[in-house]
């Protein structure tokens, strides 16, 4: 592909990115509504619990952000540079970070909920299929970012060698 196709790629994936961050944040604002009006808003139903919702909107908004970081920088002519490498490890972190969130966060506010309310207590994890495809790409995305940080070095080497 070249030069021009992958920046217009980036673009293109780009404002996709802009806009899917748009929404996880209105979705994550009226999960902090409904938290804050008791839950009595009119057609606003969250699944799970306000708070869990809210910081993993919080942590998948800023893996978002990195990712856009690097496709402006990719359409800015920058592929291999460390600041593009550093938003891939970046939105592969909070990718990370908030897919952990997801399935952490819910149990233990139920469980904290219960302990303030002083009735039987259990911990239980629901992790899905998603959640492990989305940890397993998170964890891909980091070796991928080791593969541009050593195709950059080798890059580097081969252009002293001439």
């Amino acid at each position: 592909m070249s030069l021009p196709n992958l920046a217009r790629s980036a673009r293109r994936l780009r404002l996709a990115t802009l806009f899917c961050t748009a929404m996880i944040l209105l979705f994550g604002l009226l999960a902090a509504v409904v938290a804050t009006t008791g839950g009595e808003l009119a057609q606003v139903r969250t699944t799970g619990d306000p708070i869990s919702a809210v910081a993993t909107a919080a942590l998948f908004s800023v893996a978002l952000w990195r990712l856009i970081r690097m496709l402006r920088r990719i359409e800015g002519g920058e592929t291999f540079t460390q600041g593009t490498v550093s938003d891939l490890r970046g939105f592969s972190l909070y990718t990370l970070l908030a897919v952990l969130a997801s399935v952490l966060l819910p149990p233990m506010v139920r469980l904290a909920s219960d302990l303030q309310k002083g009735g039987r207590t259990t911990l239980s994890f629901d992790i899905g299929g998603s959640d492990l495809i989305a940890i397993l790409a998170a964890a891909l995305l980091f070796f991928v970012a080791r593969l541009l940080v050593e195709a950059q070095r080798l890059a580097d080497e081969n252009s002293q060698i001439v």
